[in-house]
């Protein structure tokens, strides 16, 4: 009900092909084009990639067979056979938990929570490296019990170096009647899911947040400086470790 990119995910082929927006690209163009222009990673986004699983399969298989990294952006909606088959053509995967009830999910999403824990716990096992965004909505699913428990779950099916990336909610879609997210309970969703263990927390949907960056877990110190998509500053080394006190930072580098 929240769609953030609606006017894209709600529109026919049709509607797109009659406003020039649809260019259709085979895996091979796709692939060739990253090529040319030394892209190093290929992210499947903005609509659901589990919709154009076929599709992602094929571009992604060819995508690792070129040297190319595949990133899925997806809400975890997808069953086991498909994942599996996918998984090693994925580098990593970032996974919309879109909040942490099951009322939330039937009245939001018609989607069932334990679906996407499953994804998640599996993703785990496989060993591939993934992150988790929880959009933050104002009474639908910004409860501190409810965020305690969320972080507590990431935590023990997951691991304590999974990066968790709470994202500031804008009305849009079927869901225009809530305002955007206070800054306020943002920051206290942090804080929760801080002390619940977990070592990698950011705001999203905040420019100039001060969150958005990376911070050692031992020393920390910003090991990383981010102002919206762009990065300001690195301060790891070519093994992954702090440059100040040399601990590990968990993360593809």
């Amino acid at each position: 009900k929240h769609c953030q990119n609606w006017e894209i995910s709600q529109r026919t082929p049709e509607e797109l092909r009659a406003q020039g927006i649809l260019k259709p690209a085979s895996p091979h163009q796709l692939v060739s084009t990253a090529m040319q222009h030394s892209i190093p990673t290929i992210a499947y986004t903005y609509n659901e990639p589990v919709v154009f699983y076929e599709y992602m399969y094929d571009t992604a298989r060819l995508a690792s067979a070129n040297g190319i990294k595949s990133v899925m952006i997806s809400s975890g909606g997808i069953s086991r056979e498909p994942m599996l088959a996918l998984a090693p053509y994925m580098d990593a995967i970032k996974i919309d938990l879109k909040g942490f009830t099951q009322q939330f999910y039937t009245e939001f999403t018609s989607g069932k929570l334990e679906h996407i824990q499953t994804t998640i716990k599996r993703l785990v096992a496989l060993g591939k490296w993934i992150e988790i965004v929880y959009l933050v909505i104002p009474t639908a699913n910004d409860k501190p019990d409810t965020i305690k428990a969320m972080a507590e779950w990431v935590v023990r099916a997951a691991g304590s170096h999974v990066p968790v990336h709470f994202t500031r909610f804008h009305p849009a879609f079927k869901l225009q009647n809530l305002p955007p997210t206070p800054l306020d309970t943002l920051v206290t969703c942090r804080a929760i899911a801080r002390a619940a263990g977990l070592k990698y927390v950011y705001l999203g949907n905040i420019p100039g947040s001060e969150y958005a960056s990376t911070y050692c877990p031992d020393c920390g110190k910003m090991v990383v400086k981010r102002d919206g998509y762009r990065i300001l500053s690195r301060d790891i080394k070519a093994n992954g470790a702090c440059r100040f006190c040399g601990r590990k930072i968990e993360g593809m580098w």
